[in-house]
């Protein structure tokens, strides 16, 4: 809960305001779109990152950054740079619950952008490696630690590569788990700090 829109909404239950998700964990939901760039070499330098929130998460953003300021319903350049700027100006050490193996991190986000698709939010951006990392048997898990955002994912294969995308092995821990966190309350907070892993989605790249 790194991002402006985690804070945010944050802020909104600390006041005691409904955020329309209800009281159970996770709050936020994107559906999510890895892509990859490679080099000459064929090595991966940056993942390519797209989220599109639910409806309820898009709208929430209207009041967390105050968009619309002339109120006529239309989101403009100046609104969705915002919104873009906000989603993706992270602390040291913050890597858009997107995690990797041991090798070279995450740099910085770049080249982000947001828009509206359906009457809800997306941000875009590209997120590059450190250092290039071998494209074959790559494996990026999306979660969020603290499950409070939740991720259902997608993924495009560069050419000379097939990636797949393997959901969590939902066992009846797992079930009794998602029950125990979806009845916690909007001021409670999981006791396990990575309790998000157990519901990770995994993108692996194979390549020729």
């Amino acid at each position: 809960m790194i991002r402006a829109l985690g804070i945010g909404m944050a802020g909104l239950m600390a006041l005691g305001l409904s955020t329309g998700t209800g009281a159970a964990h996770p709050h936020v939901f994107a559906d999510t779109t890895i892509g990859f760039e490679r080099n000459a070499e064929g090595d991966v330098t940056a993942l390519t990152v797209r989220w599109h929130y639910d409806a309820f998460t898009s709208l929430t953003l209207w009041e967390i950054l105050d968009l619309d300021p002339d109120r006529d319903g239309v989101l403009d350049a100046v609104d969705f740079a915002m919104i873009a700027a906000g989603e993706t100006d992270w602390p040291p050490g913050y890597t858009g619950d997107l995690h990797i193996g041991e090798g070279p991190g995450f740099a910085a986000p770049r080249h982000a952008s947001a828009g509206e698709e359906d009457q809800r939010i997306w941000v875009a951006f590209t997120l590059p490696f450190e250092a290039p990392r071998p494209a074959d048997g790559l494996r990026v898990e999306i979660y969020d630690p603290g499950y409070y955002y939740a991720y259902t994912t997608e993924a495009v294969a560069p050419e000379g590569c097939a990636v797949d995308v393997i959901q969590p092995d939902l066992d009846d821990g797992a079930m009794d788990l998602r029950a125990q966190l979806a009845a916690l309350s909007q001021e409670e907070m999981p006791e396990d700090p990575n309790v998000g892993e157990a519901f990770a989605e995994t993108v692996l790249l194979t390549c020729n």
